[in-house]
């Protein structure tokens, strides 16, 4: 049980690492390249409106992205209700997820609180997404072909697809999400679990 801990730990460390580092270098690299693009001999200077575009930024109106929507499988094993949003002013680029949602039937059921940092990649509209996170899961059913009987923390990752207009509007997910952790009968990998999920974006 302690080993399977340690490889939980480590593997869900290495995830917000790698989504964290990726966002940093990806940022630095295409801020400096435009600002060396559009003036070579000054370090800093004004970013023009067609690059602000290339960042997902409108001009005159900046501002985050936020997103509800309703998911079925991947982190959140069944069904959950999430809000998403990106860290800086921008319609890609790092984020974070977090969610709650669950069922009963008949006494029996469980609730999940799926978190993820998450980040986005492409233009306009089409993003290819990826993150990594976990699953609080309390219950009492059995799952993946194992038992869970309390509370136990899942490790999951995001590999994906993601529609996300840059104004508001309509969005779609779709992916492909390790999933990993502590059941009653030990330590569980499964390398893909599928999602898919629908929401607006404002």
């Amino acid at each position: 049980m302690k080993a399977s801990l340690k490889k939980l730990n480590l593997v869900f460390s290495l995830s917000l690492l790698f989504v964290f580092a990726l966002s940093l270098s990806t940022s630095n690299a295409q801020m400096g390249k435009h600002l060396l693009d559009e003036n070579p001999g000054t370090l800093f200077t004004e970013v023009p409106s067609e690059n602000l575009k290339n960042f997902g930024i409108d001009e005159d109106v900046a501002k985050r992205a936020q997103l509800f929507f309703v998911e079925l499988g991947g982190p959140s094993i069944l069904v959950t209700f999430n809000y998403d949003t990106r860290f800086s002013k921008s319609n890609k680029g790092a984020g974070i997820r977090a969610g709650f949602g669950g069922f009963v039937v008949e006494g029996d059921g469980f609730l999940t609180v799926p978190i993820q940092v998450n980040y986005l990649l492409g233009d306009d509209k089409h993003f290819f997404e990826i993150g990594g996170g976990a699953t609080i899961f309390t219950g009492n059913v059995d799952l993946f072909d194992d038992s869970v009987s309390n509370t136990t923390v899942i490790g999951t990752m995001t590999f994906g697809y993601r529609l996300q207009p840059a104004d508001s509007g309509f969005s779609f997910r779709a992916g492909i999400n390790p999933i990993f952790g502590d059941f009653d009968n030990g330590f569980t990998f499964i390398p893909w679990f599928p999602s898919i999920a629908f929401g607006y974006k404002w």
